[in-house]
């Protein structure tokens, strides 16, 4: 279905001063008379690159063999925390059953003659797209030579354990759950993405971006006193549902409109759509995948308590429900912040997202416990995967193609009443419908 999925939350580069949200470093060719109109540009924020509180722990054992074993048991010297990742081979670099290597800290850089700060575009002295290039010898494999051993927190062999420790909780959620057999992904452990641009020069951060054509997930540096989204069960297992949709979905969508998706080149509500579809879906996955435990992404100030699928309110109050403004405002309207984490953007795709996230959740519980009886996170998650994986992806109306996605998802809901002999509460499913997305039409017209 994807070619590139959108990232957990806003990437800025320098806070409070640009925010963008990209999906994939792909670099959108426009002409030379086109950036000619735009304001001049403004050179990216300074960003002290010499802030890095990464390191490596254990010197010698990248340069030696590391460690082939069944299990590594590892902790953390701050905080004591214990935990077992299991299939582990580390010999040449951290690998798991989900992921086939790990790196860290690579360097790569683009110079601009020219730059623009609203949309984070850097160009050469002929208006042309500046590629990131990569600074050679900078990072490399990250091996593990013990079996049990205690790691700073900010070191580069803790960070990449533990987010491999919460991808493979991740990943045992959906083998017990769904089971079909996914490919490998390779995990990047803080790599720096430099902008250099006049004397001024900024970073990436604070982010996780899963780029689904090189299947790898990046765990960007962060800001100082900032928080570690590769510690939170949570956010990991929202990435890990990136990798798991675009693994299932590829293959029977065509390379030429998975293309189309990647360079943003389908008509802008589609693309919407599918990007707010692909964020609320895995804001779901992550919950059940949790334990349908809200703690483990309100703890995140702000923006988690947005993304809270079992939340019907945003962080200021406002109730979680589309409209026909929001829904015009968010196909037509580039993405833009608000100034605020707490008031919520109709034009994101993940804000988006989290409305449809918490009303699939409230009706999927509604739903599977009057036909089913009590289930379990997983085989809930079960019947909600197979709800949304039949959803057209691409093949939606041009004109309101998220409503499009909503009734196709209560026809599937409504299938599954109809199979349990529960036809009697289809009208209050559909008003439960008609409550979160007031402008899909009235129940009558969906039961037609």
């Amino acid at each position: 279905m994807l070619t590139s999925v959108p990232v957990f939350i806003p990437v800025s580069l320098k806070e409070g001063k640009i925010n963008i949200t990209p999906i994939v470093l792909i670099i959108i060719f426009i002409t030379a008379s086109a950036c000619q109109r735009q304001d001049r540009p403004k050179p990216p924020e300074p960003f002290d690159f010499d802030y890095s509180p990464y390191f490596i722990h254990d010197q010698e054992c990248q340069q030696s063999q590391g460690l082939r074993s069944s299990s590594i048991q590892f902790a953390s010297l701050d905080s004591g925390d214990v935990n077992t990742l299991i299939d582990v081979n580390a010999e040449t670099s951290l690998q798991t059953p989900l992921i086939s290597r790990t790196l860290y800290g690579q360097v790569y850089y683009r110079r601009c003659e020219h730059y623009d700060s609203k949309s984070d575009r850097c160009y050469d002295r002929d208006f042309k797209p500046a590629s990131w290039r990569y600074r050679k010898n900078s990072g490399g494999l990250l091996r593990i030579c013990s079996n049990s051993q205690a790691y700073p927190r900010e070191s580069f062999e803790y960070i990449a354990l533990r987010s491999a420790y919460h991808l493979q909780s991740a990943h045992d959620f959906y083998l017990g759950s769904i089971g079909e057999p996914l490919p490998k992904m390779v995990l990047q452990v803080m790599p720096y993405f430099q902008t250099l641009f006049q004397e001024a020069q900024a970073l990436r951060y604070d982010n996780i971006v899963y780029y689904p054509y090189r299947k790898s997930l990046v765990i960007l540096p962060r800001r100082p006193q900032s928080e570690n989204l590769w510690d939170s069960p949570y956010v990991m297992a929202h990435e890990f549902a990136h990798h798991m949709q675009f693994s299932l979905a590829a293959p029977s969508i065509d390379s030429i409109a998975l293309r189309r998706f990647a360079a943003k080149s389908l008509p802008r509500p589609t693309q919407s759509s599918l990007e707010a579809l692909y964020e609320g879906w895995a804001d779901v996955y992550a919950y059940y995948a949790t334990g349908e435990n809200p703690t483990l992404i309100t703890s995140y100030s702000c923006f988690g308590y947005n993304r809270d699928v079992s939340n019907a309110y945003f962080h200021d109050q406002t109730f979680k429900h589309l409209t026909a403004a929001h829904l015009e405002l968010f196909y037509h309207d580039s993405h833009h912040a608000t100034g605020s984490c707490s008031i919520p953007n109709f034009s994101d795709p993940h804000i988006i997202g989290a409305v449809f996230a918490h009303h699939l959740y409230k009706i999927a519980n509604y739903v599977l416990n009057a036909t089913l009886g009590e289930l379990t996170a997983s085989q809930k998650y079960g019947y909600v995967h197979r709800w949304l994986l039949d959803a057209p992806t691409l093949q939606l109306s041009d004109d309101d193609p998220f409503v499009d996605m909503i009734k196709h998802v209560y026809q599937r809901v409504h299938q599954h009443l109809v199979a349990h002999d529960q036809s009697d509460l289809l009208y209050q499913t559909c008003q439960m419908f008609e409550r979160g997305f007031p402008s899909i039409g009235t129940c009558q017209e969906l039961t037609l």
